[in-house]
């Protein structure tokens, strides 16, 4: 008998779905993130659920243009404003 060739085809709509699904997981995180009394990154990382926090705070780089402790620092920096620095469009 021959081997089985095998084709996989990804979904058109795999890549929007793993970014919506990444973006969701990002803005519970600066909800963490912005929680009083603050959470450590390695506790929001988890809840999140990212096992490495040093990935975790590459891709909320990516998102917020900031490392969660940057975005920390600037939600503790202007309680009055209740977004915070810059949320997710």
């Amino acid at each position: 008998m021959g081997a089985a060739v095998f084709s996989f085809r990804a979904s058109p709509t795999a890549p929007r779905e793993s970014w919506t699904a990444t973006r969701i997981r990002m803005e519970q995180a600066a909800k963490f993130l912005r929680a009083d009394p603050p959470e450590k990154i390695c506790d929001v990382a988890e809840k999140v659920g990212y096992v490495s926090v040093k990935h975790f705070s590459y891709v909320f780089k990516q998102q917020f243009q900031m490392t969660p402790g940057e975005y920390q620092e600037a939600c503790r920096a202007s309680p009055s404003r209740a977004g915070a620095p810059r949320d997710v469009p």
